[in-house]
Formats: C-alpha cells, sequence, structure tokens
C-alpha cells in the first residue's frame, strides 16, 4: 500500500529558520533608533524560544522551559545575584502588580524598565510560536512577509536607520520561505511520492537560482528616483518634532529654551542640526543660566544688542591665558530648529556667509538670530583663540571675586537641603585651592558608583530638590543631572559656577573636499544636546569643567607655562600656513547619519553585564543540551514513564496517551499507519509483522474506551501488562525493512 512521504525535519527546520531571520529583521532596527541596552541578550532568547519550537514538546514542558529562560534574563540585567540565590519571586510579583496598575490607568511613563523588558520578551516568546505555526504546520507565511516588508519601508523613511541592504536579504529569504512551503504544501496535498534525499537538489536549486537572478537583477538595474516629496519633513513639520527640548516632557533629546523643571527621561533624537569644518573637535556653546530654582534653571533677563565686530566678551577669560589661533565652518541643516548660534570657546569674529542677522547678550553668551524661520543652510565662519588653562596659574590664582560675580553666581535657593553642602565640603576637605576643589566634585561622581542613565530617570517630587534627589536617591542621570548638581555644590562653597548649554563636538565624517586636508567634518545632531560646568577664577576667567561620566572636557589644561609658549609658537606657524587655505562657503557633502557619542555607557555596567551574558548564555546552552538529548531519547525513557503513569491513574487520557505512543514507536520501526487503513486493519498487518496478536486485543480494548467516551474507567492491569510487554518487543526488534 503506497504512502506518501512524510516531509523530513531537516527541510521543516530550513523553512522555520528563514522564519527565524526574518524576524530578527524585526530586531535588528531596534537597538538602532531605541535605548534598549543589551539586545543581544534578547536575540539569544529568540534563539533560544525558535529552538524550543522547533521540536514541538508537549505545550506544557514549552511554557516551562521558555519561562525559565525568561526569568533568567531578567535575574542577569536587572540584579546582581544568581537565580538561585536571593532572586526574590515576591519582589516580581510586587513589580508586575504595580506596572499592570500603570498600563491600565494610563501612566505609561511611569512602567519600569523591567516590566518593559518582560513584556518585550514574552512578545518574542508569543512570536516564535506564531512562526512556528504559520511556517511549519499551516506553511502560509505570506502575511508574515508583507508586515515585514511594510516594517522595514516604514522604518527607513521615517527614521534614520539604513535599510537598503536590509531589503536585499528579506527578498532573498522570504522567496525561498515562499518557494519551500508552496513546494511542501504541493507534496502533502497530492500525496506525491518523492524521494527526498535523492531529489533534494530538483527543487531546492532552482528556488533559490531564481531568487538570486531575480536579486541580482533588480540591485544592478537602474532605477527611477522618488516621484513623491518626501513626507517627513511635512509630517515633522506638523507635529513640531524637532521642538522637544532635552528635558521637555523628557521626551526626546535636543536643544530647548525651557530648563525651569529639570528631570524624566528622553530618547536619542539623531536628527542633523549642523555640520562644522574644523580642525579639531569642540564642544559648541549656546548660552549660560545662572538661577538655580530647586527644580531647574532661568536665565537672566535678555539685554540683547548688535554683534560687535570683535567678542572679546564672548571669551570668557583673559588675556593672561595663552591661546591657540582656529576657525571654523558652520552649515546649520534645514532639519534644525535651535534660532541662536553655535560657537566654539574664545570667539573673536562672525561672519554671517548666508543666513540671519546676529544679535548678542553678554549676559547669557547667547548669540540670537533675528529669524527664527531657518533660512535653507545657514552658514556662519567663525574665528576663535582655544584657550591653554596653565594649571599653576589656575592652582595659584587669587580667591578674591569680584563682588558682581560673588552676587550673580554663589546664589542657592533658601530651601536647598543642608546636606548637600555638606557634601561639598567632605569632597573638597583636602583641596588648598579652587582648582583642586572644582577638580575634586568633578571627580566624585566617577568614583561613587553614579551612572549615566537616559531611561527611567524620574523627575523630583514637587517637595523635593532635583540635585538633592540626584546625590542621594537616584545616583542616575545624564549631563543636566551632573551639571547641574556640581554647580550647586561649588556654590554652597562660595565658588563662583555658572550651568552651560550647547553641544559636543560630534562625529567626525568622511572629508570629501581633498584640498582642505587639514580640516575634518563634524556632524552634530539632537543627540548631541549637552550641558556643563564653568568656575570663575580670578585674574583668569571662566574655565569649563566636565563632571558628566563618559564625557571629556573640551579645552586643554597643561602642566608648565615653558611648555605651552613652545606650543603657542608652534602653532603660530601652522596657522599662518593655515591663512591661505580658504573654506569654502557652499555644497557641503551630505554625509549619511553616523553612530552618536551621547549614548554613554559606563565600563564598569559593560563589563558586568558582559560577563552576565557569558552566564545566560551558558545556562541557555545547557538548557537546550538537556532538552534535545530528552527529546532525541523519548522513545525509551517515555515508555517508563506512561507506565507509571498507567499503574497509578485510571483516567481514559492516559490509555490514549499510551496508545498513540504505541502507534508512534510502531512510526518509528518503519511500520507507520496509512492514511486510509482502520485501526483494526492496521492492528491485524502489526500482528502479521511481529506474529503475534497483542496489537489486536490493544487496539481492540482502546476502541471499546473511544466509542465509550469514559472519563474515568475501570483499571485493566492485564491491558497494562500487554502493552508494557508488547512496547519491549518493538524496542528490541530491528527496524522494519518492508
Amino acid at each position: 500500500m503506497g504512502r506518501a512521504n512524510k516531509i523530513p525535519f531537516l527541510y521543516t527546520s530550513l523553512l522555520y529558520l528563514c522564519g527565524f531571520f526574518l524576524f530578527l529583521e524585526w530586531l535588528y532596527p531596534i537597538g538602532e533608533f531605541t535605548n534598549i541596552k543589551n539586545l543581544s541578550i534578547f536575540i539569544i532568547y529568540a534563539i533560544f524560544c525558535f529552538l524550543i519550537s522547533v521540536f514541538n514538546m508537549r505545550w506544557w514542558i514549552t511554557m516551562l522551559i521558555k519561562g525559565i529562560g525568561l526569568l533568567v534574563i531578567i535575574n542577569v540585567l536587572f540584579t546582581n545575584d544568581p537565580i538561585w540565590g536571593d532572586f526574590s519571586f515576591q519582589a516580581l510579583y510586587l513589580e508586575l502588580s504595580m506596572n499592570i496598575t500603570y498600563l491600565f490607568s494610563g501612566n505609561w511613563y511611569h512602567i519600569t524598565d523591567i516590566f518593559r523588558s518582560i513584556l518585550f520578551l514574552l512578545l518574542i516568546w508569543m512570536i516564535s510560536y506564531l512562526i512556528y505555526y504559520w511556517f511549519i504546520v499551516m506553511k502560509r507565511i505570506l502575511l508574515f512577509v508583507l508586515l515585514t516588508f511594510i516594517y522595514i519601508t516604514l522604518i527607513d523613511t521615517f527614521t534614520f536607520y539604513d535599510a537598503s541592504f536590509t531589503i536585499v536579504r528579506i527578498f532573498i529569504i522570504s522567496f525561498i520561505a515562499l518557494g519551500m512551503a508552496n513546494f511542501f504544501k504541493e507534496i502533502e496535498n497530492q500525496q506525491i511520492i518523492f524521494s527526498w534525499m535523492k531529489n533534494w537538489q530538483k527543487w531546492m536549486i532552482p528556488i533559490i537560482g531564481v531568487v538570486f537572478l531575480t536579486a541580482l537583477l533588480g540591485y544592478v538595474a537602474p532605477k527611477y528616483g522618488p516621484q513623491w516629496p518626501d513626507p517627513v519633513p511635512f509630517l515633522q513639520g506638523a507635529v513640531d518634532y524637532n521642538n522637544y527640548g532635552l528635558n521637555k516632557n523628557g521626551n526626546r533629546s535636543g536643544y530647548g529654551d525651557d530648563d525651569s523643571h529639570l528631570g524624566g527621561s528622553f530618547l536619542q533624537d539623531h536628527t542633523v542640526v549642523f555640520h562644522a569644518i574644523t580642525k579639531h573637535r569642540e564642544y559648541w556653546r549656546v548660552e549660560t543660566k545662572d538661577f538655580y530654582t530647586g527644580k531647574g534653571w532661568e536665565g537672566p533677563s535678555k539685554d540683547y544688542g548688535a554683534l560687535n565686530v570683535h567678542l572679546g566678551f564672548m571669551a570668557n577669560f583673559s588675556q593672561n591665558v595663552l591661546v591657540e589661533y582656529n576657525k571654523a565652518f558652520i552649515e546649520f541643516k534645514e532639519s534644525a530648529s535651535i534660532d541662536k548660534l553655535v560657537y566654539p570657546y574664545g570667539l573673536v569674529d562672525v561672519g554671517v556667509l548666508q543666513g540671519p542677522d546676529l544679535l548678542a547678550d553678554q549676559s547669557s553668551g547667547a548669540i540670537q538670530k533675528q529669524t527664527k524661520n531657518n533660512q535653507a543652510n545657514e552658514e556662519y565662519l567663525l574665528h576663535y583663540e582655544k584657550p591653554l588653562f596653565d594649571l599653576e596659574m589656575l592652582r595659584s590664582t587669587s580667591e578674591v571675586d569680584p563682588q558682581a560675580i560673588l552676587d550673580q553666581y554663589t546664589n542657592v535657593p533658601e530651601a536647598l537641603p543642608d546636606r548637600i553642602g555638606d557634601l561639598a565640603r567632605d569632597i573638597t576637605a583636602s583641596a588648598s585651592n579652587r582648582y583642586d576643589q572644582a577638580q575634586a566634585i568633578e571627580r566624585y561622581f566617577g568614583r561613587n558608583g553614579f551612572v549615566y542613565e537616559t531611561e527611567n530617570v524620574p523627575f523630583p517630587e514637587e517637595d523635593q530638590d532635583y540635585v538633592d534627589q540626584f546625590l542621594f536617591e537616584t545616583q542616575a542621570g545624564y549631563c543636566d543631572n551632573y551639571s547641574t548638581a556640581m554647580v550647586v555644590m561649588l556654590r554652597t562653597l562660595d565658588i563662583p559656577a555658572r550651568w552651560v548649554k550647547g553641544f559636543t563636538g560630534g562625529e567626525k565624517i568622511p572629508n570629501k573636499l581633498e584640498e582642505e586636508e587639514l580640516f575634518d567634518i563634524y556632524e552634530v545632531t539632537n543627540a548631541n544636546a549637552h550641558s556643563w560646568v564653568e568656575v570663575y577664577f580670578p585674574e583668569i576667567g571662566w574655565v569649563p569643567f566636565e563632571p558628566t561620566q563618559g564625557f571629556t572636557n573640551p579645552i586643554d589644561f597643561v602642566e608648565a607655562s615653558e611648555d605651552v609658549e613652545d606650543q603657542e609658537e608652534n602653532q603660530v606657524e601652522n596657522d599662518l600656513e593655515e591663512e591661505n587655505i580658504n573654506i569654502p562657503e557652499q555644497d557641503i557633502p551630505e554625509i549619511e547619519d553616523q553612530p552618536e557619542e551621547a549614548n554613554v555607557v559606563e565600563d564598569e555596567v559593560k563589563g558586568k553585564k558582559m560577563n552576565w551574558r557569558y552566564l545566560v548564555l551558558g545556562i541557555i546552552l545547557f538548557i537546550l543540551i538537556m532538552s534535545i538529548i530528552l527529546y532525541m531519547t523519548r522513545f525509551r525513557w517515555k515508555p517508563a514513564f506512561l507506565y507509571a503513569t498507567l499503574k497509578n491513574n485510571d483516567d481514559y487520557d492516559n490509555y490514549e496517551k499510551a496508545y498513540h505512543h504505541l502507534l508512534m514507536q510502531l512510526e518509528k520501526k518503519g511500520i507507520a499507519k496509512e492514511p486510509s487503513q482502520s485501526l483494526r486493519e492496521y492492528a491485524t498487518y502489526v500482528d502479521q509483522t511481529f506474529n503475534t496478536k497483542d496489537m489486536g486485543i490493544l487496539t481492540s480494548y482502546y476502541e471499546k474506551l473511544l466509542y465509550n467516551k469514559q472519563n474515568k474507567i475501570k483499571k485493566d492491569n492485564e491491558w497494562i501488562e500487554l502493552w508494557k510487554s508488547f512496547m519491549k518487543q518493538i524496542q528490541n526488534n530491528p527496524r522494519h525493512k518492508g
């Protein structure tokens, strides 16, 4: 009697593998445009879930193994204890209860990272099963393929994620999977006899060949440019996409005017603000804020005046400081929403090449554009004198400050908690001069467990001070937390300090201007928005400090005046040569977005999580190996398990499971039941093969149970022992060849 070939496990696994690779294309962009850290751990869990699903074990075994994997991942990401140690299931229950309440009440901003991670892992869990069902059971994969194409094209259109090669990968994987799925359905539906091992080339090679040839032709063929206008600028303008400040509702990174309520989490926005062509990577200053309110910063009253030709007041330091002469070319992009000019330390002169006129405010250092609606590609040429601060001069300067400086830059709120000043005095107890005091506070954060964090950063409570919360409760935050805390602590010591806003240096991008080899091009985005500290030194001026974890002070400090003089002489020679170089005013090359330096993770934290990755990988591999071993040996240990169950429980379901396992054992020996055979016909065939009557007796009893549909039956020890004996007879016989 003929029987259609069953599709081998190897080939169904290849189809499932295609589904897994398509699912990975959903995960890769998440790590690019979100703040999810350790995406590789989530990918490892996806691999784990897909491997468990492919073996098609009992549902409760699958749930148990995947659930254990989920708990291991959560334990690794959010605790430092082994799961068999102090891991608290009660704490996990409280965490879930609290977040579910937030979820249903609409307080989504209060949902914690651990709950978001659990939801993400559960999503991976469910998708691993759905893809198994779509790809292996139903073999209907077109919907998932279409959704993948739509998802990637939307991501490519509305974010900075480049999906050019991703689309090619998805095309190749999808159409190979579609070809395999349709071929397998034809084999099953038409009852086609097919020798898989001998004829795999006849169906696999044509599928792969057609797909790769089609992909190659599509890749090299000429293509039309976009036929419709780009919708992104229109949508960004409609929702004022770039007008979210760094601290406005904790939404999105970027420069903003309102700093009165600091705190909250934010998402990184990699929209390009400007390109800078310069010789060195610089911090780009915008303005300072003077008045700390306990919740945030407010600036002085604006007193804008026409921009001076020589901006001596923008230098912020005295003529005692040695400088390097430099110039920079700034080009603002159309997507920029900032209405102030950015400039480096030591600004001397501004040349408006293309753009609005400028007004300067001496009190805040802001240079305001007269029109807030940016013109296309505003261009400015900046001449500046980069300061070189002598450490000996900084340490030996007097501490007699002008009264106006003291009045404006040492004020703190009356309600400021006393313990902030106490901490500042403890930190600086061994420092004998202002520079060492400032440096002690600057270094305090990196040596006392503070971490750089942009997610799950809370706003202070109504009666809580922003700095006090950061120093004594959270000890986690981003640049605003660090810089504000340092300024306030310095002020409690009567050291004049102020809060500075601007941008970090950005990322260096390829320089296609061959005639400008001495200059580099830096791309600065909203993700580079930053704040830092300036400390006042009598006889010297304002000196920048950088307390934020992972960032470096842009200004050079040198040990001896003699070294500075030698360096200055060499710099003057270079500058004389540089004066002959003309920085182009037009045609700045458009460069693709590069990774930003704003995503800072401490080395210690990264090291710990890397070690945990190996532990997780080891645990997952151990579980996988044990699962595979148990699955591959199930025909040896499962009969003993079923026999013990039958002896202790007389439910009908147990008899049914035992009989079905008997059929599986026979199929494994090459004696499978044909679709057209009845149970009695099949039992007769089996008894003839083994020269026995046992299969007929077992089948007859099973049919009685089946038709009576009884849940509780009288235990039949004779049937149980006969089943056990016949199972041994099957296992001890060689594989059937007929």
